[in-house]
């Protein structure tokens, strides 16, 4: 699904991005997909495909093993 139709980026390219440990802070994947910098509509989707939205954040993560 598209999240920013300014950049014609998609959640896929977020999830991607950030599987890969390249963009770990939503500012670092606003830069490399240029995503929120335009209208700004899609930040919070945005933030929630990068598993980095207020939800996500305050949930523990899981430790394998644990």
């Amino acid at each position: 699904m598209y999240i920013c139709l300014c950049a014609g980026v998609t959640d896929r390219q977020i999830r991607e991005l950030c599987a890969e440990r390249v963009s770990t802070t939503f500012p670092e994947v606003c830069r490399r997909l240029n995503v929120a910098r335009q209208c700004g509509r899609c930040a919070e989707a945005a933030k929630a495909a990068a598993g980095l939205d207020k939800k996500s954040a305050a949930e523990p993560a899981s430790q394998p093993g644990a």
